[in-house]
């Protein structure tokens, strides 16, 4: 994952990450996930409370 992430949720070997400007994405097998959250409370939104 590269240095300017922060891992905020393990899912198996991946993680969820967010960035300086509060984006979030999946990391997976070494590269991103196209799919971006805005910020925190929309990952929050439409995916920890989903689970």
């Amino acid at each position: 994952m590269p240095r300017d992430q922060i891992a905020i949720c393990q899912v198996g070997d991946s993680f969820y990450c967010i960035d300086e400007e509060g984006q979030v994405q999946f990391w997976e097998d070494g590269d991103f996930d196209e799919q971006v959250w805005e910020s925190f409370w929309d990952w929050v939104e439409d995916v920890w409370l989903e689970q």
